[in-house]
């Protein structure tokens, strides 16, 4: 996000406010094997498979640009199509 290079000086500042206010999850035991089982179950890839369980076993929406990839897993919250939105 903050490596995008169409940054001014303003959006800059955005991006940086809105990522020291999220709060880090660690990768717990049950969110690996979660990942690992969708990884093994829909042929997806690692990070992608990471993203998906963190955001079931929290049970939150996951907000992502990425619909594609993330549309095939069962009860996992997609609550909008970001990738509509130009950035």
């Amino acid at each position: 996000m903050l490596g995008w290079r169409k940054h001014t000086p303003i959006s800059r500042k955005v991006s940086e406010e809105l990522l020291a206010s999220l709060t880090v999850i660690p990768l717990s035991e049950h969110i690996a094997e979660r990942a690992i089982k969708l990884r093994s179950e829909l042929s997806i890839r690692l990070p992608d498979a990471v993203i998906a369980a963190t955001a079931l076993v929290l049970r939150v929406p996951l907000l992502t640009r990425n619909h594609r990839d993330f549309q095939k897993i069962p009860n996992l919250t997609l609550p909008w199509n970001l990738h509509l939105y130009k950035v």
